[in-house]
């Protein structure tokens, strides 16, 4: 009697497993040296490839996902990355001739298989749209206006908040409008973009100090209203008067700005007249 190392079987025959039809004679990595055959698959390979035969393989699942194409793109076909709701990143080849609701097959690019299964499959459902134009302010420090950068944003879209990034050109200056015509967010859709650009320092001190004490003020004002109701309408107007001077400091802390980081030159002026044209972004 003796135990398959391969499928774990008790056996009485002498030398073959008629379960797995292992031959005991070729275990040379328990016994190396007692024999001859040392060109036989080692047991380990032999008692994975014997599991995975009881374990049927398993084809990953597909995934499904919107690509959002312009009529440019639809008609002549494109490249893009489509984002996977359950994260990750996709590129894909959208062929020309494509319809609003055509629906794609990608064979191999869902999920991963399991035992030696296929993965799935990506069936992304193509939508034709228009353009949606939309007007984002870019606050850029006086640094990132002079040489350039790469600035993301954000703004809400159909109640969800969407990111897109801008490629900012060196040398822009304050209240100059950058157009770019097309713009794919992180929600795979496509924006008509017009940025209008602000360079300023931090305003911490306009902004977020005076704020805070306003709002401190308030809720302190709400506690002691219930003891004091004149006391009370006095902490409100305190609360006033810090959010009236935030809000001041503010004012002219822009016109400062304006008038440090806005347009000098006539070819300044003419950019802030009429939107530069930029390449698309995608």
């Amino acid at each position: 009697m003796w135990k398959c190392p391969v499928c774990d079987k008790e056996n009485n025959a002498a030398t073959v497993c008629p379960t797995c039809g292992y031959d005991q004679t070729c275990d040379y990595e328990r016994y190396p040296t007692a024999f001859a055959v040392t060109t036989a698959t080692p047991t380990r390979t032999l008692r994975r490839q014997w599991q995975a035969k009881q374990t049927p393989p398993v084809k990953g699942s597909d995934l499904r996902e919107t690509a959002y194409v312009n009529s440019e793109e639809a008609a002549q076909g494109c490249q893009l990355r489509v984002t996977l709701s359950g994260g990750g990143t996709r590129q894909v080849t959208i062929p020309g001739g494509c319809t609003d609701g055509k629906r794609l097959r990608y064979t191999g690019m869902g999920q991963p298989g399991s035992n030696g299964g296929k993965n799935g499959d990506l069936l992304v459902t193509v939508r034709v749209q228009e353009l949606e134009k939309i007007t984002p302010q870019v606050n850029l420090k006086p640094g990132e206006a002079a040489q350039g950068c790469t600035k993301s944003i954000s703004f809400k879209h159909n109640g969800k908040k969407v990111r897109l990034t801008l490629s900012i050109p060196a040398g822009v200056v304050y209240g100059e409008k950058l157009h770019y015509p097309q713009v794919r967010a992180d929600d795979s859709i496509l924006y008509d973009v017009t940025a209008v650009v602000e360079v300023s320092k931090s305003d911490f001190i306009a902004t977020g100090l005076f704020g805070a004490l306003g709002f401190i003020s308030i809720v302190t004002a709400v506690f002691v209203i219930w003891s004091s109701f004149m006391v009370g309408i006095g902490v409100l107007v305190e609360a006033a008067v810090w959010f009236a001077i935030g809000w001041v400091i503010q004012k002219i802390t822009e016109s400062h700005n304006k008038k440090k980081y806005g347009p000098k030159t006539p070819e300044e002026k003419r950019r802030c007249e009429t939107p530069r044209e930029m390449p698309p972004q995608r």
